[in-house]
């Protein structure tokens, strides 16, 4: 899988095929600054199998931690 990285308020982009993670990471940069965002979310967790069962208070703690789970880049 491609990584891929979130605008915050904005879209998710895909690498391209055979480009770099720094070709990516500059690309979405430019994009992001043209929009006037302020971060960026690259990567996070795949989505697990349908038939992994879920742990008694996931759903709970992942409300609680909200978005702190994210790797973010500050673009200033």
């Amino acid at each position: 899988m491609s990584p891929q990285a979130r605008i915050v308020g904005g879209q998710t982009i895909q690498a391209e095929p055979g480009e770099s993670f720094e070709e990516f990471r500059l690309r979405v940069r430019a994009l992001a600054i043209s929009e006037g965002a302020q971060s960026i979310v690259f990567g996070g967790l795949p989505d697990g199998p349908v038939e992994w069962a879920q742990p008694p208070g996931q759903e709970e703690a992942l409300a609680e931690a909200g978005t702190r789970a994210t790797d973010e880049i500050d673009l200033d």
